[in-house]
């Protein structure tokens, strides 16, 4: 089982099979998480993180 997480957005998590299955979820947990944010009334939290990938 993978995992992924949005630095960003505490509390967003996704888990799945295949690295493809846990993007497709993240993606989804993003999406879930703003729309409960929105609904909720709250701010959307400003990007802070910086992200590269490095190929060893």
């Amino acid at each position: 089982m993978l995992s992924a997480y949005v630095p960003d957005l505490p509390g967003c998590v996704a888990t799945g099979a295949t690295v493809q299955d846990t993007e497709a979820a993240i993606r989804e947990a993003i999406r879930f998480h703003i729309d409960g944010l929105t609904e909720d009334g709250l701010d959307i939290p400003v990007p802070t993180s910086v992200v590269e990938y490095v190929a060893a």
